[in-house]
């Protein structure tokens, strides 16, 4: 009797632990970095699960605290019971912050929880083979306490090896993500994911076919026709890091691989290079798809062996091809990395100590200068359109006069300084004549003044952006958008464009000048303007955020051509804007002028039976891109 008088108080408190309230935070984890999205900024992702035997929880709350920040508590997004929350926190770069939960009853809080450090800054994926991973000589570790690496499930410091990658021993990575948290004074997230040995088959999706094996075959299957094919193994393992990210969640893959495609012993594994560049398009293209959102990808030059075999032109091309046709970003040509950078006395192809801080180096030269491009042009506010000057985008046609005086309107009438950019047409021959010179000059304009080039390096030179510091207003003409973004995207003339919104100056642009407008730009293609999705040319100059562009909307019948630009880039608000129609953008509002329509489409908005997947505003419309609503 005693022994159950004795036994009751351990069960009552080991019922009441069962019955205890719980607040788990799920996501961020402790150590994660945010990548950001501006110089300064950027948002994180607050969710988890409450467990609470009360009948009824008042709110969810959250809020950053450190470095001299204690932030005013926000409400979260939850169920009526606070069961699941979720919702977001606007956080400074620089610096590891925490995050503080809380669940309130009767203005009281009654639980909380907290992730003691994240970080707003860069995340990079490395992929590739041995030199991207773990097998070179000397096993390193990041001096600044800002770098990280991710394996899938936690954070941690990220000392070599790193996790998920293959091999025991060193990488160029510590020292890479030194340079980059040390230049830009940001946290920095690794995700390694490299395979040593691995050919670029290995990496294709599953049931890629191609026509001679590798030298390793446990990620690749022989059929019966002679040909070989990918099993997905490795390519399932890339998604699976890169999903989690989630959209925009990370800054570029950084690829190195190429040495178990070139010179095989045995003749029979090599790759022939057109090959190679073939199947690592695919894998970028494929790679994209899957994640759900256009990411960069850098290329390395690499397919060394040893002193008497220091690379394969064939590989060389191919990667270097990549570069050219824009599917990627130019990397380090680390085959000019020799002996003395090698391992096994300068006979091996794993760098050595003094060559992983080199190959680090090469890629700090490459990524960097890139990445401070990124970081101007980037559009400073949290507006999709321009937080103080105005984006005029027409679908074409050109034959409603107040579309153009409209456009010299808002650039100041007749004191407007207008710059032309015909680049989208054929031809170099430009005068004062092409058009919309003379529309501009019928309309008021005394000023205009032509600005063009076909030369990347002349547009990011200081003295050619320097010609727009005087202008209040830039017109984009029709043509094939992808000459636009060869000759202007990522230069210092794009951030002067950028700067001349901020200075309340005026954009306008039709057909490719309108598509060009956006993030996300249609038609790209070199091969035809009817393919909607182009790997290499989806990028546009950016005024308008999160958005894709796309003009002659019912001349052409092209309604329905942006429903699948939309569903696969989720994120993405569709804008289709009809011949002698204009949108007029500021800040978040949109207002449609001209004689005929313009189409909306938004992945989210669930038609109502019957209805099609977009719908129409009509001239004196007006919408808020940032809620995706109609105004009144």
């Amino acid at each position: 009797m005693r022994t159950l008088t004795a036994s009751l108080p351990m069960m009552f408190l080991f019922c009441s632990n069962l019955l205890a309230d719980t607040l788990t935070i799920n996501t961020p984890l402790d150590y994660q970095v945010i990548q950001r999205a501006s110089k300064d900024k950027g948002k994180i992702i607050v969710a988890g699960k409450l467990e609470t035997t009360k009948a009824e929880v008042g709110a969810i709350e959250a809020r950053l605290v450190g470095k001299g920040i204690k932030g005013d508590w926000q409400k979260l997004l939850a169920t009526p019971k606070g069961e699941s929350f979720r919702g977001t926190l606007e956080a400074p770069t620089g610096a590891w912050y925490a995050v503080e939960v809380r669940a309130i009853e009767q203005n009281m809080a009654f639980i909380s929880s907290s992730v003691a450090h994240v970080g707003v800054g860069e995340v990079f994926v490395i992929a590739g083979q041995s030199n991207s991973a773990n097998h070179a000589e000397e096993k390193l570790k990041p001096k600044s306490d800002k770098v990280v690496a991710f394996d899938g499930k936690s954070w941690k410091v990220a000392n070599d090896p790193q996790p998920g990658a293959s091999g025991g021993g060193g990488s160029f990575i510590p020292p890479f993500a030194d340079a980059i948290a040390g230049q830009f004074n940001v946290p920095v997230g690794i995700v390694a994911t490299g395979v040593g040995a691995s050919s670029i088959r290995e990496w294709l999706p599953e049931k890629t076919t191609f026509p001679n094996p590798p030298t390793l075959l446990g990620n690749v299957t022989k059929l019966d026709s002679g040909e070989w094919e990918s099993k997905g193994i490795i390519f399932q393992r890339l998604v699976s890091k890169l999903q989690p990210l989630g959209n925009q969640g990370f800054r570029a893959v950084l690829w190195h691989q190429g040495e178990s495609d070139a010179n095989q012993s045995d003749p029979t594994r090599t790759l022939k290079g057109e090959l190679y560049q073939k199947y690592l398009e695919q894998l970028i293209r494929d790679s994209r798809k899957e994640v759900g959102w256009d990411f960069p990808w850098f290329v390395a030059q690499v397919s060394y062996h040893s002193p008497a075999d220091q690379g394969s032109e064939d590989i060389r091309n191919a990667q270097k091809a990549l570069w050219n046709n824009n599917t990627a970003l130019e990397g380090p040509d680390s085959d000019k990395l020799g002996s003395e950078y090698r391992d096994g006395n300068g006979k091996g192809v794993h760098f050595n100590a003094k060559g992983q801080r080199e190959h680090a180096l090469r890629w700090v030269q490459k990524v960097a200068p890139w990445l401070e491009k990124q970081l101007v042009t980037a559009t400073p506010t949290s507006t999709i359109g321009p937080g103080k000057g105005t984006l005029l985008i027409v679908g074409g046609g050109g034959k409603d006069p107040g579309i153009m005086k409209k456009f010299l309107e808002l650039s100041g009438g007749n004191k407007a300084v207008i710059a032309v950019v015909p680049t989208a047409l054929e031809g170099d021959n430009f005068d004062n004549e092409t058009r919309p010179a003379p529309a501009l000059r019928k309309a008021g304009a005394t000023k205009v003044f032509v600005l063009h080039t076909r030369d990347k390096k002349v547009a990011d030179s200081d003295e050619f952006a320097a010609l727009l510091k005087q202008a209040t207003g830039v017109w984009f003409d029709g043509g094939r958008q992808w000459r636009y973004a060869d000759s202007y995207l990522n230069t210092k003339t794009q951030k002067a464009l950028f700067d001349l919104l901020d200075r309340g100056g005026v954009i306008g642009g039709s057909s490719a000048g309108a598509s060009i407008q956006s993030s996300y730009m249609v038609r790209g293609a070199r091969e035809g303007n009817t393919i909607m999705m182009a790997p290499g040319y989806e990028t546009g100059l950016g005024f308008l955020r999160d958005c894709a562009v796309d003009q002659h909307l019912i001349k052409r019948k092209r309604e329905d051509d942006l429903i699948a630009v939309v569903q696969k880039h989720r994120h993405l608000l569709g804008i289709g804007i009809d011949e002698d129609t204009a949108v007029i953008v500021q800040g978040n509002n949109l207002e449609v002028m001209g004689s005929s329509k313009v189409a909306i489409y938004d992945p989210d908005r669930k038609p109502a039976e019957g209805e099609k997947f977009y719908f129409f505003l009509n001239a004196g419309e007006k919408f808020n891109l940032k809620t995706r609503e109609k105004l009144p």
